[in-house]
C-alpha cells in the first residue's frame, strides 16, 4: 500500500506496542476523557482497535486502574510518574515495553483515523523508542 509515494508497512507489527494515554484529571471537561462516546462508540475502544490492528499489543497507560472497564481486553498500566501529565504516561509506556517501539496516542483523539496512523508508521524510524501522535 502506498500513501503519497510512501510505502506503508504491513499492518500488525510485533516490534511495536500501542499505548493509549488514559491519565489526566479532565478538570475542564468535567468527566473522564476515557469515557468519551462519539456516534455511539466509546472513543477509547475505537483507538485501541486502531492500535491493535497495527501493533503487537495495546496497553492503557496511566490514569484510573480500569478506565471505562476495558481491562478485560487491554492491560492497564498504572502511571509510574504521577503528576507529570502526558510525558509521565509516555515514560510509563516506554518502561512497560523494553526492546520494542511504542506508538502513543491520547484517549481523547476523537478524529484519529487509521490512515493517519499508517502514514505515521510508514515514516517511522525503526530505531526510535517512541512515535507519539
Amino acid at each position: 500500500m502506498t500513501t503519497h509515494g510512501i510505502i506503508a508497512p504491513p499492518l500488525r507489527r510485533d516490534d511495536l506496542l500501542g499505548a493509549v494515554l488514559t491519565g489526566g484529571a479532565s478538570r475542564r471537561m468535567g468527566s473522564p476523557k476515557c469515557d468519551l462516546v462519539v456516534s455511539g462508540v466509546r472513543v477509547l475502544e475505537r483507538l485501541c482497535g486502531l492500535l491493535s490492528a497495527r501493533t503487537g499489543g495495546v496497553i492503557l497507560a496511566g490514569g484510573r486502574p480500569d478506565p471505562a472497564g476495558l481491562s478485560r481486553d487491554w492491560p492497564c498500566v498504572p502511571d509510574a510518574f504521577p503528576g507529570l501529565g502526558p510525558l509521565g504516561g509516555i515514560a510509563t509506556a516506554l518502561r512497560h515495553a523494553p526492546g520494542v517501539g511504542v506508538l502513543v496516542v491520547a484517549c481523547d483523539m476523537v478524529a484519529l483515523g487509521g490512515e493517519v496512523l499508517d502514514h505515521l508508521l510508514a515514516g517511522r524510524n525503526p530505531q526510535a523508542a517512541a512515535t507519539v501522535l
